[in-house]
């Protein structure tokens, strides 16, 4: 049986599989941070552009990014660093709500103005 796409909110069995070994690999992909942080991959997306997250490496934008396994456990018992990221993550996704209803309300206006004339 194939195991569903990580894309659409359901645990990915090989995430299952990393996540319930005796250890955890050395380098950890998004899918895996996410799950062990308890973040979307979305948010983890976030923190990384704001720079509370770091993958190792340069990797470039669109390649694949991996953390490191004991900086990621060492954050995910840091009650500050939680605290941070869930104030920054609600600050961005507030920030990107305003701006999208900022242009849909500058829409809405501008449809009405060629309908009254």
């Amino acid at each position: 049986m194939k195991p569903p796409p990580a894309n659409d909110g359901y645990l990915n069995l090989v995430d299952v599989d990393v996540l319930n070994s005796r250890r955890l690999p050395a380098r950890l992909e998004f899918s895996h941070v996410a799950r062990l942080l308890n973040f979307q991959v979305y948010e983890l997306q976030i923190l990384c552009r704001v720079g509370l997250l770091s993958p190792l490496g340069r990797p470039a934008q669109n390649s694949r990014k991996f953390f490191s396994r004991d900086d990621i456990l060492a954050l995910a018992s840091n009650r500050n660093f939680l605290h941070k990221a869930t104030l920054v993550i609600a600050r961005e996704i507030q920030r990107k709500n305003a701006k999208a209803e900022l242009l849909n309300s500058r829409d809405t206006l501008a449809g009405n103005a060629q309908r009254d004339s």
